[in-house]
């Protein structure tokens, strides 16, 4: 069984949609500046290829150097693209994606790298938005602001890399390059090895049941370098607009995207280790 073959968009996959490792396309028909005719890789996808590498290498390694990643300028860049790239709407503060390349994308981006790199980045309120379910209820969700969703891109870039690298095979959800259509194939090829059965099963309100505190704990088994985990911190702790409990489960994950979805994974991947170490066929 692929334990995410049911899995349903949830209220951050906005911002998780996007491929760590997808091909960079040609433009137009120039061909690449390239000794050996390939397409030069981007600085961005180099550093994401050697995070990778070191954490498979080394799976109990605690990356100590991360912050300063996040705060490069081809990282913030590649960050902007990819939440322009979504198309979403504009937070609390009603500045736009257009409102922002009117103004500058360039100056956009060297006043979050300065806030970042000074210590003074501080995250502003989440709009508090619902949206219907099929049941009838109604699903929240929080959009943070352009400049928000920017900086969680940037930490998402450098940290998914980490996480990515500690998945077992058999995962499929909210990982790059995988889906549902992958988990399906699983179950074809299983079925032709003689399984025939399937135990389609689901966790409720998984993304917003999350213990955060357990949460953190899975981030710091990777993760050492304070400054990232104060950077987590905030985003957990910010407020909602219309205001809402401050600590309100559901709220909390649908506005602090990077951790809940690239490390939550991480608690069905730790499920996973659990039992590949049985002798049943689990995918």
């Amino acid at each position: 069984m692929s334990q995410m073959a049911n899995c349903r968009p949830s209220p951050c996959a906005v911002l998780v949609s996007s491929l760590l490792f997808s091909a960079c396309s040609m433009v137009g028909s120039s061909r690449p500046n390239h000794p050996e005719g390939r397409k030069p890789i981007d600085k961005v996808r180099r550093l994401q290829r050697r995070l990778w590498k070191a954490a498979k290498q080394h799976p109990t390694r605690r990356f100590h150097a991360l912050y300063d990643r996040i705060c490069r300028r081809d990282v913030l860049q590649e960050a902007w693209r990819r939440v322009k790239r979504n198309k979403g709407v504009a937070g609390v503060d009603a500045v736009t994606l257009a409102a922002i390349e009117a103004d500058g994308v360039e100056r956009f981006l060297g006043s979050i790298e300065q806030e970042l790199r000074g210590g003074r980045y501080r995250p502003k309120a989440v709009l508090r938005r619902y949206i219907p379910k099929a049941d009838g209820n109604k699903r929240p969700l929080g959009i943070p602001t352009v400049r928000d969703r920017v900086v969680q891109a940037a930490a998402k870039l450098v940290l998914e890399p980490v996480f990515e690298a500690d998945f077992k095979d058999s995962s499929h959800g909210f990982r790059p390059r995988r889906g549902t259509t992958g988990a399906l194939e699983t179950l074809r090829k299983l079925g032709a090895r003689g399984y025939n059965h399937v135990l389609d099963a689901d966790i409720r309100d998984y993304f917003g049941s999350i213990d955060h505190d357990k949460l953190m704990k899975l981030v710091a088994r990777r993760i050492s370098d304070r400054r990232v985990l104060r950077l987590i911190r905030l985003w957990r702790g910010f407020p909602f607009w219309p205001r809402v409990r401050r600590f309100d489960a559901t709220s909390l994950t649908s506005a602090w995207l990077v951790p809940t979805c690239v490390i939550g994974c991480k608690l069905v991947s730790d499920f996973d280790s659990a039992r590949a170490t049985r002798s049943t066929a689990f995918s």
